[in-house]
Parts: structure tokens; sequence; C-alpha cells
């Protein structure tokens, strides 16, 4: 029971706080016996630019999804912190060859939207933990590219 019990709980961890002014963002839900608020989805409970192309870096790490808009390479990612929070969802078209790989970094092109408030603080934001003050949430992938490990190996 444990070993189903312990995801969840890391689940609700991960996930935003609920806000008390966003009922959209949030679905009573029981998983193994236990009532719990589940998180709907950054479409559904975040405020959105318009869609544009947007291009820049992106380094997918375990609990971490960053993203560098108008970066090039790896090397344009550091010193830099990471702000932005690259996002897909069941609604993102990925191409059908994508298998994005933990430790990578990737040029990417999107059609995609940023959050609307893109300044947030400490979890109060994106993301993992909502740490990332930024978010852009991907439409669509029109190209990518794996530029190998993000540690520039």
């Amino acid at each position: 029971m444990l070993s189903l019990i312990l995801p969840v709980l890391v689940m609700q961890l991960a996930s935003p706080a609920p806000p008390a002014d966003n009922e959209r963002c949030w679905k009573a839900e029981v998983v193994a016996g236990i009532r719990v608020q589940a998180y709907q989805g950054d479409r559904k409970c975040v405020d959105f630019s318009a869609p544009r192309q947007i291009s820049g870096i992106w380094i997918n790490e375990f609990e971490s999804s960053a993203f560098y808009e108008g970066a090039r390479t790896i090397a344009d990612t550091r010193g830099e912190k990471p702000q932005v929070w690259f996002s897909t969802d069941e609604e993102t078209k990925l191409l059908p060859h994508l298998r994005p790989q933990l430790g990578h970094a990737y040029r990417i092109t999107i059609i995609g939207r940023a959050a609307a408030d893109m300044d947030r603080g400490p979890m109060k934001g994106y993301g993992h933990m909502s740490m990332s003050p930024g978010l852009v949430l991907a439409d669509r992938i029109i190209a990518i590219e794996d530029l190998g490990s993000a540690r520039g190996n």
C-alpha cells in the first residue's frame, strides 16, 4: 500500500500549491483511497500570451526543464540562472522521432506561449516545486536538435 501512496504524495509535493482564487486548476480525486487535489495542467491554469515562434536552448534534466530563449549554444546558457520552465502536454504536437534524453541540451524552435506572469517568486512559480519564475508551453515543436550532454562534455 505504501508503494501506491508514496508516488501520490511525491506528485502532490511537486505540484504547485492550490491558489485560493483559482478553482479551475484543481480537481478533487481519490487515488489509492486518499483524497487529493489534482493539478489540471498549465494549459488550463496559467494565463498565457498569444502563441508565437520561440527559439532557444532547452536543457532536459531530472526534475528540471530549463529554457533559455534566444540561446544558440550550450555555452550561451553558462552562468545563466534557469528562469523559464519548458513544458509540453498532451496537446503539444511533437515530432515523431522525438525521444528527449535526461541530461541533454536541445536547440529547439517551437510555436508556443509564455506565461503572462514571467516573474513569480519561489514556491509561487512554475515547474518542479514551483521554483521557476517563468514558463513556456509548446503548442508545436517545429525543429529540435540534440546537442548532446548539457554539461558540454
